[in-house]
This record gives C-alpha cells, structure tokens and sequence, in this order.
C-alpha cells in the first residue's frame, strides 16, 4: 500500500511538472504588440506577417469583415472583449449603498431581505 502511494505521489509530481513546464513555455511565446493585441511567437520572431496598422471591418449585422492583411481576427475580439469587461468592472458598485441605489433604479423596488450580506 506504502509502494503503491508513493508511486502516485511521483506520477502527480512528474505531471504537475511537465504542466508547469508547458506552461511556461507557452506563456513565453505569448505577445503583446503595440497596440495592446495579443500575438504570439517563436523563437524571438513574429509568426504572424501581419501589418499591425491593418484593421477588420465589424458590419451592422454583427459579422466581421476580416482584412487579410491584419491579425488573426480572434487576436482583436478577445483584445476588445476584455477592454469591455474592465468597462463594465469599472461602472460596478462599489458601496452597498451603490449597489441599493442601483437596484432601485433597476427593479424598481427595495432590495430583498439580506442583500447586504451578499
């Protein structure tokens, strides 16, 4: 039984460390350019040839004309997704009197009973 637990201890260590090996290698290759968008490396070099000046069209529709020239679409959604979520992070109530006033506006009504302990 002693055998067998300290043969587990070892395969979670050994996996815990290839995991936070990998991580960090990956990290490593994890950008920013200078516009804020992620971009991601090898090796010192950009693997994108992309010209960093080029930008993707959002139609009405909510479909993205991409620009062959520019970065991965994905780069700029996830880039503007987390600019909006600092936004709103910093519209947020800061006071549980802030927070009373907010769902008054909202709802109309008092909070329930126990709001302040959320």
């Amino acid at each position: 039984m002693v055998l067998f637990q300290a043969r587990a201890r070892r395969r979670h260590f050994s996996l815990g460390l290839v995991g936070i090996i990998t991580g960090l290698f990956l990290l490593r290759r994890f950008d920013l350019n200078a516009k804020g968008v992620p971009r991601f490396t090898m090796h010192g070099a950009t693997t994108l040839k992309a010209d960093p000046n080029a930008v993707h069209t959002y139609l009405e529709n909510g479909h993205l004309e991409v620009n062959p020239n520019g970065t991965h679409p994905i780069l700029e959604l996830i880039a503007n997704a987390q600019e909006k979520w600092k936004q709103k992070m910093e519209r947020a109530s800061k006071t549980l009197e802030e927070a009373v006033q907010e769902y008054k506006r909202r709802y109309k009504r008092p909070p329930p009973k126990g709001f302040d302990d959320w």
